[in-house]
């Protein structure tokens, strides 16, 4: 995990957001991770990336590891050795005041590194791993916690226009339209291309774009 990676992601664009590398100047952060060495020996301990933002309840904690052998112990129980170990116990002092994204990952080569994501609610009892295995951005992990409520009436009638808009503006035949849906769908997963799609004003970059996510999302399965 680097720099690079997480600004693909967005994570740098957004002047809201702050990310820190095995420090932060959040005095509240600092003080909760004041007694989390993985050591535990009660001195201070730092995740390799801290992301959070300003009056948001969510934040971000990275743990990396060089090698995907160093990925997780079988009872995550070796915060020293294994990067989903470490992120796990930073979590856990954190999880009484943040809804916390404890992210590991493992590996420094694309397409062979694991990557691992695990929700712990606020004051919440225990974490839960998700399946997604690719970082997303800050604001869909927000989204876990605090989920959009949309009604059944308002997806039908949206689900209406485009229906018409695909028959009359793209004239895709009946068997291409699930094909179009689908692939957006699988695109707007991708998250470089989600944090970016919507300043994308011609059709043809956009079209392109979307196949080049489709592709890379092939590519990390």
């Amino acid at each position: 995990m680097t720099r690079d990676e997480l600004r693909s992601r967005g994570y740098y664009d957004d002047e809201s957001t702050v990310v820190e590398e095995q420090q932060s100047d959040n005095q509240g952060i600092s003080k909760l991770l004041s007694k989390a060495s993985k050591a535990e020996t009660e001195q201070r301990g730092m995740p390799e990336f801290i992301i959070w933002k300003k009056d948001v309840d969510t934040i971000i904690i990275i743990e990396c590891k060089a090698s995907v052998k160093k990925h997780a112990s079988d009872g995550y129980s070796q915060p020293q050795r294994y990067a989903v170990d470490g992120v796990l116990h930073y979590a856990k002092f954190l999880k009484d005041v943040y809804n916390v994204v404890a992210i590991a990952v493992s590996g420094d080569k694309r397409g062979t590194s694991k990557t691992s994501v695990f929700l712990w609610d606020k004051k919440g009892a225990a974490y839960r791993k998700i399946s997604q295995c690719v970082i997303d951005t800050f604001d869909r992990y927000v989204e876990w916690f605090h989920p959009i409520h949309v009604e059944p009436a308002e997806i039908q009638s949206f689900a209406h226009k485009l229906h018409n808009r695909i028959r009359s503006v793209a004239k895709l035949k009946e068997a291409e339209k699930p094909l179009f849906v689908g692939a957006v769908l699988l695109a707007l997963s991708e998250p470089h291309f989600k944090a970016q799609y919507s300043s994308i004003t011609h059709p043809k970059t956009l079209a392109d774009q979307i196949i080049q996510a489709i592709k890379n999302k092939f590519k990390e399965a």
